[in-house]
C-alpha cells in the first residue's frame, strides 16, 4: 500500500501524470508548426527574396539610397547566388562514388561526423549572419563599426559556403545508405552492435530525462 500523502501533494502527482499523457498530444502541434515555419523560411528565399532583390536593384537604378532591409535583402541574395555557384563547380559523380567507395565503419562516421559540423555551423553561421545585419544598420545610420561590412561579408561566405558544403555531403551520404541494398550487410554483427550502443543509451538517457521534467 502507498503511503499516506497529503492531498496537495497527491494532487500534484495526480496532476503530474495527466501532463505527462498530454504530453503527445500537444508535442505534435508543435513539431508541425516547427516544421511548417522552417518550409515558410525555406521557400521565401525563392519567392518573396528575389522580388524584395529586385525591387531593392530598382532603387538603385534610380539613384536612389536603399534602405536598411533592402540592403540586407541584397545582401542575402548575393550571398545565395555566389555560394550557389561555387557549389555547382562541385562534380556530383565524384563526390558520390568518394563516399560510396568507403568502408561501412568509415561511412557510420563519416555522417556522425557531419552532423555535429551542421550543428556547429547552425549556431556560429546565426551569430555571423545577425552580425552582418547589424554591420549593414550601422552603416545606413552612418555609425562605425569594427570591421566593416566587408569583413562582415566575407566571413558570412565562408560561413555559408562550409555549412553547404556539410549539408551536400550529408545528403551525399545518405543518398549512398539509401542506395545500398543494406548499409550493413558487410558489416559484422559485433561492429553493428558496437554501433548501436551509444544510439540506445542516448535514447534511454534522453527519456529518463523527459520523465524527470514531467514528474
Amino acid at each position: 500500500m502507498p503511503p499516506d500523502l497529503p492531498d496537495a501533494e497527491l494532487e500534484a502527482r495526480r496532476e503530474g501524470i495527466y501532463n505527462f499523457l498530454q504530453v503527445p498530444w500537444n508535442l505534435e502541434p508543435l513539431l508541425w508548426y516547427g516544421t511548417m515555419t522552417c518550409l515558410d523560411a525555406f521557400i521565401q528565399q525563392f519567392t518573396f527574396l528575389p522580388l524584395r532583390v529586385l525591387s531593392a536593384l530598382l532603387m538603385l537604378v534610380r539613384g536612389q539610397r536603399p534602405t536598411a532591409a533592402q540592403s540586407r535583402d541584397l545582401i542575402r541574395g548575393l550571398l545565395i547566388i555566389l555560394v550557389s555557384a561555387l557549389l555547382l563547380q562541385i562534380d556530383m559523380s565524384h563526390a558520390y562514388h568518394s563516399v560510396r567507395n568507403q568502408s561501412t565503419m568509415k561511412l557510420y562516421v563519416v555522417f556522425n561526423v557531419l552532423e555535429v559540423f551542421d550543428k556547429l555551423f547552425s549556431s556560429f553561421g546565426l551569430d555571423v549572419l545577425e552580425s552582418l545585419d547589424w554591420a549593414l544598420t550601422k552603416r545606413q545610420s552612418r555609425q562605425r563599426s569594427r570591421g566593416g561590412v566587408l569583413v562582415d561579408f566575407c566571413i558570412a561566405f565562408v560561413i555559408v559556403f562550409l555549412h553547404t558544403l556539410v549539408l551536400f555531403y550529408q545528403a551525399v551520404a545518405l543518398n549512398v545508405a539509401v542506395n545500398s541494398a543494406s548499409v550493413f550487410v558487410s558489416a559484422h554483427p559485433t561492429h553493428v552492435s558496437h554501433m548501436s550502443h551509444p544510439t540506445f543509451s542516448q535514447i534511454s538517457h534522453l527519456f529518463i530525462t523527459f520523465l524527470f521534467l514531467c514528474f
